[in-house]
């Protein structure tokens, strides 16, 4: 095999894992718009409202959310009822959008 036909062979993988990223990538924002969609949809409803307002947040989050991210303890209390009150998840979901 000469060189010519390894970098060939080099650059064909190499092509195909920046095909399969990037359909893995389109997937997931598609994925990611369907389900917004599906849970906008939701909120309208009752029923998630309810949800929400039966969930125990902890006044130790509350505070902590609100000094650092800077927001209203609304603010903070919504957030955090919307990840079920863990602290964690609702930080994850912050940096993350």
């Amino acid at each position: 095999m000469s060189d010519d036909e390894g970098k060939e062979e080099t650059g064909n993988v190499e092509d195909r894992q920046m095909e399969a990223a990037t359909v893995q990538g389109i997937e997931t924002e598609i994925d990611e718009k369907a389900a917004h969609k599906a849970l906008s949809g939701l909120l309208g409803s009752g029923a998630v409202k309810a949800c929400l307002a039966s969930v125990r947040v902890d006044p130790a989050h509350v505070s902590f959310l609100q000094e650092q991210l800077e927001i209203s303890a609304s603010e903070a209390m919504a957030m955090l009822k919307r990840h079920a009150g863990d602290l964690e998840a609702t930080i994850e979901a912050f940096v993350s959008s």
